[in-house]
């Protein structure tokens, strides 16, 4: 279980996002609002990358603003900045940061080979990602946000470069995973998501709340 409990965050005397309150179970999220309203702010105050001005983050009722690792060693996150190394087969990139997330070897290029056969990129594993294409380095980075098997797992925008046919499976395949996991996903194909996701955060003007 994720809480978050009157987080607020300013610049100077600008208030970005004030008095959050919400409460995230294993499920599919969908993460709505326009450009400014603070989708961002509040998507690096989850995963530690900002430390709010008030409020705390309560992981499985424990303090992730006292101890950040506590979310941290479950946490999975995509941001829209696809950060793989360019010079880096596939198969390398994957492995590489699954060892900085901490992940045993011998389970992990298991765990590489499996998953790149159910996103239809096997045939890529030794190919340099600076000759994929942009939908080819998306799903990469995807996987390597989930390849350490997190039990949070934040998204920012994961399928702009899709087409529809590989979007679906994208939300069919978090669906599942929603299961067993809190995942978060901020978009705007609103009407895409919607018939997917189990609940939608909605933020405004720097409030936040969760419909159903």
């Amino acid at each position: 279980m994720l809480k978050l409990i009157n987080i607020s965050y300013k610049i100077d005397s600008k208030i970005i996002i004030e008095d959050i309150n919400l409460e995230f179970n294993n499920g599919l999220y969908a993460l709505i609002g326009l450009n400014g309203a603070g989708k961002t702010t509040l998507i690096n105050i989850i995963t530690t990358l900002k430390s709010p001005t008030k409020g705390d983050i309560i992981y499985n009722k424990k303090s992730a603003l006292e101890n950040p690792l506590i979310l941290r060693e479950n946490l999975g996150y995509m941001s829209q900045n696809i950060g793989l190394i360019q010079d880096f087969t596939v198969f390398q990139n994957i492995y590489y940061f699954g060892l900085l997330k901490g992940c045993e070897r011998k389970t992990l290029k298991i765990n590489i080979l499996e998953i790149l056969k159910e996103f239809q990129l096997e045939d890529y594993k030794n190919q340099k990602v600076k000759n994929l294409s942009g939908g080819q380095k998306q799903k990469i980075a995807f996987i390597i946000s989930i390849i350490n098997s997190p039990k949070l797992l934040i998204l920012d925008e994961p399928v702009n470069n899709l087409d529809y046919i590989e979007r679906e499976k994208m939300y069919l395949f978090l669906n599942e995973l929603s299961k067993s996991c809190i995942i978060i996903i901020s978009t705007h194909l609103v009407d895409e998501i919607s018939q997917f996701c189990d609940h939608k955060v909605i933020v405004s003007n720097g409030l936040a709340f969760i419909e159903n």
